[in-house]
């Protein structure tokens, strides 16, 4: 068995992370902040912290939008640059991974000022763990597209894109591979249900049949 041989994949936050992404309701509560007009006697302290409760779940839902947007904003920029690094390796079959790397951080970095060689090749490489999950990689090579969980699962996430980053790539394979196992089994019901539905039909159907022929 791969978790017991390798228990360190299923973290604390590799669980609430699979919790979130195999989850179907809301993540936030369109909650409004409206006194009641029924009540007369309003208590000052009450009021202030009902609307406080509201301010943080609308500062809180701020957030998770922010972070989903970069979420979403390093799988673009990762499939980009993937894309282009397979372009490249297509073209000139000798050509290795890590060079075609450098040779595209090399033509990057004219565009961008005080950028550090670094720094670029860190943040390409936590994108590429975010597109991963979300989006695909290339099996370095057969350069055939590997697909991950979907990029609109992104909107169950509350984490950090950073947090995500720092997943390893056994993690990564395991999430992929619940998030996976999980759809494929709402679709075999889905396909159960709709059987039993039509059955359930066509046996009523043959019984005002059977009536109609008496």
């Amino acid at each position: 068995d791969k978790l017991a041989v390798e228990p360190s994949i299923v973290t604390e936050f590799i669980q609430g992370l699979l919790e979130e992404l195999l989850s179907s309701g809301q993540l936030l509560e369109p909650i409004k902040f409206s006194p009641p007009r029924t009540l007369i006697l309003v208590s000052i302290s009450i009021k202030k912290l009902a609307n406080s409760f509201c301010q943080v779940n609308v500062a809180r839902g701020k957030m998770i939008i922010a972070k989903q947007t970069e979420i979403t904003a390093w799988c673009l920029f990762s499939e980009r640059f993937e894309d282009k690094v397979v372009e490249l390796r297509s073209k000139d079959k000798k050509l290795v991974d890590k060079t075609a790397r450098s040779q595209i951080y090399a033509e990057m970095k004219p565009y961008l000022t005080g950028i550090s060689d670094g720094y670029l090749c860190i943040m390409t490489c936590k994108a590429r763990k975010i597109n991963k999950l979300f989006g695909y990689e290339y099996d370095p090579v057969t350069l055939k597209k590997i697909k991950g969980i979907g990029g609109h699962i992104i909107q169950r996430v509350t984490c950090s894109a950073d947090k995500i980053s720092k997943l390893t790539n056994p993690q990564i394979e395991h999430i992929i591979e619940q998030v996976n196992l999980k759809m494929i089994a709402n679709h075999v019901n889905e396909i159960s249900l709709t059987v039993v539905v039509i059955s359930a039909h066509d046996s009523n159907f043959d019984s005002e049949e059977m009536i109609s022929d008496d």
